[in-house]
């Protein structure tokens, strides 16, 4: 087991460096007004290379332990981790034709009844204010434009 906990360590310490050159080399670091859109991922890399390092000192002198006996999901716990998959799948392509606004609320309507086990009207609730809110935030505060349907009727009602 330690053998495929040290090819993970140096499998993601390779992809830490890999960012950490990109982000210093490959786009601005620093601009005229301060950092530059290669800042956050480079500091990013580097404690990403620095937990890694960590790890691999820990799982190369400890003594490394089994996996618990209920390591691996039930059926059900697989049935919970593929539903999320599916939905996430679902939301990219939908994201597309319907826009974020309209997409978000099914898809966080369908986590919180099924995944979250909900009663209807409180998922209801909670994904219209989460959605709204999310456009609401990234839209007006952050000023990044969401994705809006490609029917003309709603992309003109901003949606």
């Amino acid at each position: 087991m330690r053998r495929y906990y040290q090819a993970a360590g140096v499998i993601i310490l390779a992809f830490a460096l890999y960012v950490m050159y990109e982000s210093r080399f490959g786009i601005d670091y620093r601009t005229e007004y301060g950092p530059g859109p290669g800042y956050l991922p480079f500091w990013c890399g580097v404690f990403l290379a620095a937990f890694t390092l960590a790890w691999l000192i820990q799982i190369t002198f400890r003594p490394v332990e089994g996996l618990a006996a209920n390591f691996y999901p039930d059926r059900g716990g697989r049935m919970r981790i593929l539903s999320v998959m599916v939905a996430m799948i679902l939301f990219s392509i939908f994201m597309t034709i319907l826009g974020f606004q309209l997409t978000i609320l099914p898809f966080l309507f369908c986590l919180l009844l099924i995944l979250g086990r909900q009663k209807i009207l409180p998922a209801l609730v909670l994904s219209v204010a989460v959605g709204w809110g999310l456009t609401y935030i990234f839209r007006n505060l952050l000023d990044v434009p969401l994705p809006l349907s490609a029917f003309d009727f709603l992309s003109n009602l901003g949606l």
